[in-house]
């Protein structure tokens, strides 16, 4: 009897997940604006730790690293996002489940800003392979979070598509602390370079998430950090 009362509560919960999620797509289909922007810059400089894109410096090791393994002589920084208009959908505080529902929906928008921009410029720019790194907050060896040195290469990036840096030490809603986070949510910062090796992200980060698709390579990251010295 417990066993059948477990099943029961199980496909009541399977139902309400579906009803809320099907509730929820329509409402964000009617008012999702996902949008990306994006530029081509050349590298102008590399020197020790720093890439100096379009006159503006960043002080990593590891990009510097990847960039000069690749012979990259130019770059596609991007800002994209899954848009305000989404983030201001609006429900009970106290409804995890829908919540959890509109955050998945809402990651699904963000990754559909991501693959348009992707497929983008394979076609504009007639790209074979290409690799994107989640700048700059991805790569662990960035001492300082540039999101305003990324920003600065477009200009009123607010402006333009509705993305701005919080302030410091503002909290995800996974509740991990971070040093800075962009608004709205779902939103994030890339460089695309074309690239004929195969690595991918994962292989140069070695923390654990639900995301992963190959294994941390630390020889790898020894490798560009070599490059670097």
């Amino acid at each position: 009897e417990e066993r059948r009362l477990k099943h029961l509560k199980l496909r009541i919960e399977k139902k309400r997940f579906r009803e809320i999620a099907r509730k929820l797509i329509e409402t964000v289909v009617h008012v999702a604006q996902p949008k990306a922007l994006y530029r081509v810059a050349r590298i102008t400089a590399m020197d020790g730790e720093t890439v100096e894109i379009e006159g503006v410096k960043f002080t990593d090791r590891l990009l510097r690293g990847i960039l000069s393994s690749n012979k990259v002589e130019e770059v596609f920084p991007s800002v994209s996002t899954a848009g305000t208009e989404v983030v201001a959908i609006q429900i009970p505080d106290n409804d995890a489940v829908e919540q959890y529902c509109l955050n998945l929906i809402q990651r699904m928008v963000f990754t559909s800003a991501n693959d348009f921009l992707r497929a983008h410029l394979r076609e504009q720019y007639s790209l074979g392979k290409i690799k994107r790194l989640n700048s700059p907050a991805e790569l662990i060896y960035w001492p300082v979070v540039q999101f305003a040195e990324h920003f600065s290469l477009f200009g009123d990036v607010e402006g333009l598509i509705g993305v701005k840096v919080t302030d410091p030490y503002l909290k995800s809603p996974l509740k991990v602390p971070l040093p800075h986070m962009l608004w709205p949510l779902f939103s994030g910062t890339r460089i695309t370079f074309p690239a004929e090796t195969d690595f991918v992200r994962c292989l140069l980060c070695p923390e654990q998430c639900i995301g992963r698709r190959v294994p941390y390579d630390a020889a790898l990251v020894k490798k560009y950090l070599d490059v670097a010295q």
